[in-house]
């Protein structure tokens, strides 16, 4: 199976990347190279092309994942907000963006838990960690609130994992109440 026509280099990464997610929610770390390749529709020996090691796949889709997550946070901003804790509202809202993983694998944490056991992939996750505490820190609202917010935050991105039950009306509430602590008098 060779490269697919009309597809360029970075068309054929993202498929790979896609599929690595996919297979990681399906199969775990267990998931081969050559199960992640046939799933994008490359031989093994073009996604080595791509990723020349297993652990090199798993670095590049957990800076996918950072770099998605960053982007969402980013999104989620309210270019009208300008008031102390704008940032830290963004972090919020994205926290409470619905998920599944078949529909976004790429920004599942399931992902994220199969990916962690890579030192490289912690560093990653580490430099992530380390830009996002800068931006709450810079995000002029107090560290007590930020603190609170986002731990709570956390934990209701989190909450579908463990309790399916979620009622969505609970959890909006929450994320307005969250979103309502940011807020300064």
């Amino acid at each position: 199976m060779g490269r697919t026509a009309g597809r360029s280099p970075d068309g054929t990464r993202r498929v790979i990347l896609d599929a690595a997610a996919d297979a990681l929610v399906q199969r775990g770390r267990s998931a081969s190279l050559a199960d992640i390749a046939r799933a994008a529709g490359v031989t093994k020996g073009g996604l080595l092309y791509h990723f020349g090691s297993k652990e090199d796949l798993l670095v590049a889709v957990a800076t996918d994942i950072m770099q998605s997550y960053e982007d969402l946070v980013e999104g989620l901003i309210d270019p009208d907000d300008h008031e102390p804790g704008r940032f830290c509202r963004a972090y919020v809202r994205s926290c409470f963006v619905p998920w599944t993983p078949s529909e976004s694998a790429g920004m599942s944490p399931i992902v994220m838990a199969m990916v962690l056991d890579e030192p490289r992939t912690v560093a990653v996750v580490g430099r992530f960690t380390d830009r996002l505490d800068e931006r709450l820190r810079g995000d002029r609202l107090p560290d007590e609130i930020v603190a609170v917010v986002v731990a709570a935050a956390d934990g209701a991105s989190m909450q579908p994992l463990w309790w399916a039950g979620t009622d969505p009306v609970r959890r909006s509430a929450l994320e307005q109440q969250l979103l309502a602590m940011t807020h300064q008098p």
